[in-house]
């Protein structure tokens, strides 16, 4: 994960016999397991690795099993044991087990920095001092190792701390925290830091072993830093404030490796003081989240355990998916009708990015049903039991009616989001996407296609619901008597905006409204981003609703003024929850553009560079509640991979994975490595200096200002681009697209929320003679038909037209009408284009015309998704508007297959009885007769009829 051997943060355990020794090769993990127990104190453990290391962990409860990444540089037959101690200072030691460790010797990575500290003396019992290391700038730490004094004294109780401003502020490493250590003899003491970003790293002593005679101190011989220069996300000119905030905050929140647990189990949160990030959370709420934070880490232990929760996780009879694997309400308290988009879109995301066709068919040991199938009934119940086939999400749960007497239902669950739910419909809506992008992948393009018709009548609908156009925001509900509830919720708004729920209007004025630059009356703070972090959860105080629309649960929470949740004090009344801010990154990158993710995000930065965000305050009247960054958030990990899917512009769909990078321009590139897609690991890179892609190995480089489209198989071509520069595109410059893209000029979507373009594939080689001309426009088309009872409809888009094109649509279905050519001196031919989803055909029928008086010819080409194409013999147009029925069938008619601009024998194709190409273009190439006249200067063609077939 961080490109480094001595840690892996994901290794997997090898499955042991009893007695057994354990294999390992050198530079690689291998996981060991300790445990305590008897008693509920934390400990920590020491491993002896049998080769003169100590390998110290992080603490947990004593009676949880501790599993331990153990690894060695040289190879040998080693034996292990451990040394546990709580925090009170009692001691247990097991026996470990034998490895036997193959391969060459290596180094643990590159020598960072070392020094000999002198010793630490002091009058003062409590007398604290440091001994540490500055570095030759930002550097990847994997490991700080202390090397003993030859005469004892090894400081007894210590901790790690590290610096990114040369020293001025220090951060502690939480899991490197150790009270009653004992005498490492002539060990020496690796201290696994795990790739943390810093210039700076110390050993920090609160106070000094007694040693006689009222003096007390410390030594320590040599001290060590091992790492690298190289970052899992780096930026080329970026600051190292920058670097280290992406870097770290993937380390504390997204990772949570370095980080306190209290199983030793980052899905495991533990309380204060010692609370921090976590990696995932069991709860089906949290599972799409979970998903876009571990999916693309490969075949981790992570990914196996997020898999075997999908699969878990129960579905009632009506469709509607538990809030957690036994357990129908969320906390045994309410339903929460999110949970059926979260499902829907964890299992689409892990899908596409994964590309594991044994994961969707894994069957449920309790029902046999597959997880395909449970997707699909869950899409079912959103769609018939919560009447979103209408276009909206509407509960007639009497518990979820959104009046005072209702439940809260929904992530924000202190409000009453009932009846109709704006933020429930924004997931509804993207789970459509979700589901469309998992069904055509799988070759299902009527019902791809189904899904994406209705969320034009969703986003239609949920404006009209919402939209509240006094106030220039979304309302968060409509309640069962028709009354609507505005606090000011800023993730709803900033919700819709990234999920292209909103026009450039209705964007401009959020956005205002978040910056502070228009004011709406009515609201208590006009500060939105008073936390700095991520903006107020809300701007209208709960105190206000009468009666008030808000769950106290029982009571615990009170929103009066001096309340336990008074405004400003509680995380859902006006208080911050992190996650907003991935949502805020994500509107403003489809809004506004990476200048403007870029200002909001160093104002993050800038939080991060303080304290790490390990803020947890205590609001004086009971309740700690004010803001929500760590423990149960480890959606606190999206933030920093919105590097990933915001700044790179990396989202899996039907067709691979699209490549859209959004750079500042203060970054001339930006690299994510070891990023796995369909089981392949890439390092990927956004370069503005690129002149084209290339792909070396395992390194993808493409230029930062276009877009891409890697498919499963490896291959990588151009494709639309389609996020905005600064501004929103207009409605009459935007690039426009099937369904719900077509009709949302703000949104040009980023990434994680792309629609039709996502699912094209790229151009391929075409023979010199059919380049598509310089100048061009982008139109697009629409064209249904059905063949044999099965619908093989698609939709085209037109990538390039040459100048004298002017294409005559239907307004009301979008159905191309004419297509009319003006040929001239220049131009004595024409090609039209159309791009399709990557899609397996057979063969193609164009129905087409000519009403003039003279004959043309038509020839046809496919472009497939390997990089060829394959020219179709010319057809003669007859004059006089008779029409003619143009075929192609893949397994006959074709009179060349190009590749790279050159010839190939056709036996590839036929000669291994291929009938059928995965195809992404149809080309169109249309020509005069010789002699023509140059004053026969029009034609037209009407195409009736344009499909595309599998028979």
């Amino acid at each position: 994960m961080f490109g480094m051997k001595p840690v892996v943060l994901f290794a997997v355990a090898l499955a042991l016999h009893a007695g057994a020794a354990l294999a390992a090769t050198t530079g690689d993990p291998v996981t060991v397991v300790s445990k305590f127990g008897g008693t509920d104190e934390f400990v920590y453990y020491i491993w002896d690795t049998g080769d003169g290391r100590w390998m110290p962990g992080s603490r947990g409860m004593a009676k949880a099993d501790a599993p331990a990444e153990l690894v060695w540089w040289k190879p040998g037959d080693y034996r292990t044991q451990w040394t546990g101690i709580t925090l009170s200072g009692r001691k247990q030691s097991g026996e470990g087990k034998a490895v036997k460790v193959v391969g060459e010797a290596k180094p643990p990575g590159e020598l960072l920095a070392s020094g000999t500290p002198a010793p630490f003396r002091s009058r003062d019992a409590y007398g604290s001092g440091s001994a540490g290391l500055k570095l030759a700038g930002l550097k990847r730490i994997d490991w700080l190792v202390i090397h003993p004094a030859s005469g004892g004294n090894f400081p007894q109780d210590f901790s790690i701390q590290t610096s990114t401003d040369g020293g001025e502020r220090w951060q502690p490493v939480m899991s490197a925290g150790f009270v009653y250590f004992p005498d490492p003899g002539k060990n020496e003491v690796w201290i696994p830091l795990r790739g943390v970003a810093a210039d700076a790293v110390r050993v920090m002593v609160p106070r000094g072993n007694d040693l006689g005679g009222g003096s007390y101190g410390w030594d320590i011989g040599k001290i060590e830093a091992f790492g690298g220069s190289d970052f899992p996300w780096t930026i080329e000119h970026g600051s190292s404030s920058d670097v280290q905030a992406w870097n770290n905050l993937w380390l504390n929140f997204g990772l949570a490796a370095n980080e306190v647990h209290e199983r030793f189990d980052p899905w495991w949160q533990t309380d204060r003081p010692l609370d921090g990030g976590l990696r995932a959370m069991g709860s089906t709420i949290w599972q799409y989240w979970d998903a876009l934070k571990l999916s693309w880490l490969g075949k981790s232990p992570d990914t196996e355990r997020l898999k075997s929760a999908i699969v878990n996780i129960d579905v009632g009879p009506d469709g509607y998916v538990w809030a957690a694997q036994g357990h129908e309400k969320h906390l045994d308290h309410s339903r929460h009708y999110t949970t059926n988009s979260s499902f829907i879109r964890a299992v689409a995301h892990h899908y596409l990015m994964q590309r594991d066709r044994a994961f969707l068919e894994t069957k449920d040991p309790k029902t046999g049903e597959t997880v395909l199938e449970k997707a699909r009934r869950a899409m079912t119940f959103q769609l018939e039991t919560l009447h979103g086939r209408d276009g909206l999400l509407v509960f007639d749960d009497p518990q979820h009616d959104g009046t005072a007497s209702s439940l809260g239902g929904n992530y924000w669950d202190f409000w009453l989001f009932g009846h109709k739910s704006a933020f429930d419909n924004a997931l509804f809506f993207d789970s459509l996407r979700m589901m469309a992008e998992l069904e055509e992948s799988l070759g299902n393009i009527g019902r791809a296609k189904e899904l994406r018709d209705l969320r034009v009548e969703v986003r239609k609908r949920f404006n009209e619901t919402f939209w509240d156009a006094e106030k220039g925001r979304y309302i968060g509900w409509e309640d069962v008597n028709g009354k609507r509830h505005d606090y000011g919720f800023t993730d709803l708004n900033l919700l819709a905006l990234a999920y292209g729920l909103a026009d450039p209007e209705q964007a401009k004025s959020i956005l205002d409204w978040m910056d502070g630059t228009r004011k709406v009356a009515g609201d208590d703070a006009h500060d939105v981003y008073h936390f700095g972090f991520a903006p107020r959860s809300t701007t209208v105080d709960a105190a206000r609703g009468n009666p008030r629309m808000v769950n106290t649960w029982n009571g615990e929470l009170d929103v009066s003024p001096g309340g336990t949740a008074a405004f400003g004090e509680q995380i859902q009344n006006g208080g911050s929850i992190f996650v907003t801010s991935y949502h805020d990154l994500h509107a403003r990158r489809a809004c506004r553009g990476p200048e403007d993710v870029f200002a909001r995000w160093r104002g993050i930065a800038e939080e991060f560079e303080n304290d790490q965000l390990r803020r947890d305050p205590d609001n004086g009247r009971g309740h700690s509640d004010v803001v929500g960054i760590l423990r149960e958030f480890p959606e606190s990990g999206l933030i920093p991979y919105f590097f990933i899917d915001g700044i790179l512009g990396l989202s899996p769909v039907a067709g691979g994975l699209r490549i859209e990078p959004s750079l500042p321009q203060a970054w001339p590139s930006a690299t994510v490595r070891d990023f796995e897609f369909a089981g392949k690991k890439y390092s990927i890179t956004a370069d503005r200096s690129a002149s084209a892609p290339k792909m070396e190995g395992n390194r993808l480089v493409a230029h930062a200002d276009g877009a891409w489209l890697l498919t499963p198989d490896g291959n990588l071509s151009k494709v639309e681009r389609i996020i905005p520069s600064e501004e929103p595109a207009s409605p009459d410059t935007r690039p426009e697209n099937q369904g719900a893209w077509a009709s949302r000029p703000c949104v040009a979507q980023n990434g994680i929320h792309a629609e039709t373009s996502l699912q094209t594939g790229g151009t391929p080689v075409l023979p010199e003679e059919a380049s598509p001309p310089s100048s061009s426009t982008e139109r697009a088309v629409y064209y249904e038909t059905f063949r044999d009872g099965r619908d093989y409809s698609r939709i085209l888009r037109t990538a390039f037209a040459a100048r004298g094109w002017e294409i005559v649509e239907d307004s009301s279905t979008g159905k191309i009408l004419r297509v009319h050519f003006r040929f001239d001196q220049k131009a004595k031919d024409g090609l039209l284009i159309f791009d399709l989803p990557p899609t397996h055909l057979t063969g193609f029928r164009l129905r087409i015309r000519n009403p003039a008086s003279n004959e043309a010819f038509v020839s046809a080409s496919f472009g497939t998704t390997d990089g060829r194409a394959v020219i179709f013999a010319d057809q003669a147009l007859p004059p006089d508007g008779l029409w003619l029925d143009y075929e192609g069938e893949i397994s006959k008619g074709f009179k060349s297959v190009l590749a790279a601009g050159k010839a190939l024998p056709k036996e590839p194709l036929e000669g291994t009885g291929r009938t059928a190409l995965t195809v992404n273009k149809l080309f169109f190439k249309f020509r005069l007769p010789p002699g023509l006249p140059q004053e026969v200067r029009e034609f037209t063609f009407d195409i009736s009829l344009l499909e595309a077939f599998s028979r």
